[in-house]
């Protein structure tokens, strides 16, 4: 067997025993002893399970875990690897959320440190809706400069808008390799694009002249 089990049938009461206890989730001399699971959700390039555990007696722990595994779509993988995604995702638990805090459940696959109007194109780019990013798009530039100033960082709405608008670039970028490389043959491949698209096509339009947007952060 793989260091870590590629599909849900892969999992075993042994395989999870040792890493559960590796971790402290389990006390030494704890045992699983069965296991059963169900899908819960397919995520972007990642499937995800809950796993039920049948503790031994005397054995104190969990009764269920969930588990995340590498897609199997090939496409998706190689993007997937070639974004150090899970590596990247692995290594955001381990530094702020490590085994003995209280449970928390997040989705930070592509955690990195970076510019943070790069977070602010990405929330407005994939999160809003195109209509909803254009009515509150100059306000919420304001609050973040009127932000970073109060917090003794000096920043003007402009230079905050021509970082944005160069991220925001570099987002639809992100997104094409994405859209390029998904299954959209399955329902959530077909959601993504039906969401995704009239964002990436209304954002394309609003920047205008793209040599122009990447030349006012060069100034």
């Amino acid at each position: 067997m793989p260091d870590f089990p590629r599909d849900p049938e892969d999992l075993t009461p042994e395989w999870l025993t040792t890493k559960l206890t590796s971790t402290g989730v389990l006390a030494a001399g704890g045992r699983i002893e069965s296991l059963s699971w169900e899908r819960i959700g397919d995520g972007y390039a990642a499937k995800t399970v809950r796993v039920s555990l049948g503790l031994s007696e005397g054995t104190s722990g969990p009764t269920s875990v969930v588990v995340k595994q590498r897609s199997d779509h090939g496409p998706l993988l190689a993007l997937a690897k070639r974004m150090r995604a899970y590596e990247r995702e692995v290594h955001f638990y381990e530094q702020l959320f490590p085994g003995d805090r209280p449970p928390v459940m997040l989705d930070w696959q592509i955690a990195a440190a970076g510019s943070g109007t790069e977070d602010l194109a990405r929330f407005a780019l994939l999160s809003m809706r195109a209509e909803d990013r254009r009515a509150s798009q100059r306000e919420l530039l304001e609050a973040y400069a009127r932000e970073h100033t109060v917090a003794g960082v000096a920043r003007s709405a402009d230079e905050v808008e021509a970082e944005f608008g160069a991220m925001t670039v570099f987002h639809i970028g992100s997104v094409a390799s994405a859209i390029a490389s998904a299954d959209v043959t399955t329902d959530q491949g077909q959601e993504f694009l039906h969401s995704v698209m009239p964002r990436i096509n209304a954002a394309v339009e609003d920047l205008g002249d793209v040599d122009e947007v990447l030349a006012r952060v060069l100034r």
